[in-house]
């Protein structure tokens, strides 16, 4: 549960999802219809390697520019950030075991930050921190696409702020493999552990207004 970061950013990301966020959370598990409500690891593990993120994007929108830090995986994730469903927080707990963590935020826009912010930053800050409340208050978190690399991530709220959250990264095999073996052993679901469909390239056709990969916000430390 992050408190908003004092590092300086590493990356610079769009974040793309449904948009405005679903006021209710109603199941709905057909890979090919965004956004997905999975109600289970179940169908976690079944529907998200099936999702083929050029199609979806393609109704999607730009939520937001976020940023990463150092604490961001050697092997970064991609430009691109899609948001393709989301999850009962208890759905996904036990998954949290075999994954790592690291941060996302957007420009700080409360108090004296959010005077000293341009009216577009104040809307990309405005719609994350909208995001996170709702996965707050719904007590859900964010299913992000399966990566070009197998990983699944899935975004966390936090507690402290709205203009941060967790990212939980892992090997799709390593955690589909954990969940087994609390299982019992025994792979009765049918979960695959190698996904029928793997992008060649997480990057979808969207591509942001803004070409500069480098991070041009330096957030204030306290």
């Amino acid at each position: 549960m992050p408190p908003y970061p004092s590092d300086i950013p590493t990356g610079k990301h769009d974040l793309i999802g449904p948009w405005p966020v679903p006021s209710s959370f109603s199941p709905s598990s057909s890979p090919s219809s965004t956004p997905l409500v999975l109600s289970s690891a179940d169908d976690i593990f079944r529907v998200l390697p099936k999702v083929d993120l050029q199609d979806v994007v393609k109704d999607m929108k730009k939520i937001s520019i976020c940023y990463t830090y150092p604490d961001c995986p050697t092997v970064p994730v991609s430009r691109n950030m899609v948001l393709v469903g989301f999850a009962p927080i208890g759905t996904v707990s036990r998954m949290f075991k075999r994954m790592s963590c690291f941060t996302i935020g957007v420009k700080r826009a409360e108090g004296k930050y959010r005077r000293e912010l341009k009216t577009a930053d104040k809307h990309s800050s405005d719609n994350f921190a909208s995001l996170i409340e709702t996965l707050r208050d719904e007590k859900h978190v964010g299913l992000f696409g399966v990566d070009r690399h197998k990983r699944l991530l899935i975004l966390s709220s936090g507690s402290e702020t709205n203009y941060a959250a967790s990212v939980y990264i892992g090997d799709l095999e390593e955690v589909i493999q954990h969940s087994i073996e609390e299982n019992g052993g025994d792979n009765d679901n049918g979960w695959s552990m190698s996904p029928k469909y793997a992008p060649e390239d997480d990057e979808p056709t969207y591509r942001p207004d803004d070409d500069d990969d480098e991070p041009t916000y330096r957030p204030d430390d306290d």
